[in-house]
């Protein structure tokens, strides 16, 4: 489902919003592959809670949300990613995940 830029800010600002921890404990990244990047990637765990991600209309959208949550204050990287990535995800960092 495409979201706009600002539904998307939405649904993942309230989701980590909703867990009550300190906004660096989340990492923000995009990607064309959300499985990949969330399951294999940076090791999340699927049954769990601490992760969401959104469709956006393009890859300009999915970079100026990333950087939205980035001042906001979550933990993420700028590097290189794929140009066509339209997926902005995010999860709670833990002790088995990895940035």
């Amino acid at each position: 489902m495409l979201t706009s830029e600002n539904v998307t800010k939405l649904d993942i600002r309230t989701h980590v919003k909703k867990d009550g921890s300190a906004l660096n404990d989340w990492y923000i990244g995009i990607t064309s592959d959300p499985d990949q990047a969330l399951f294999e990637n940076h090791k999340v765990k699927k049954e769990s809670s601490g992760w969401i991600y959104r469709l956006t209309n393009s890859p300009t959208i999915a970079k100026r949300v990333r950087k939205y949550f980035l001042d906001m204050g979550l933990d993420g990287g700028i590097g290189d990613v794929d140009n066509r990535a339209r997926v902005v995800y995010a999860y709670k960092k833990t002790a088995s995940t990895k940035p």
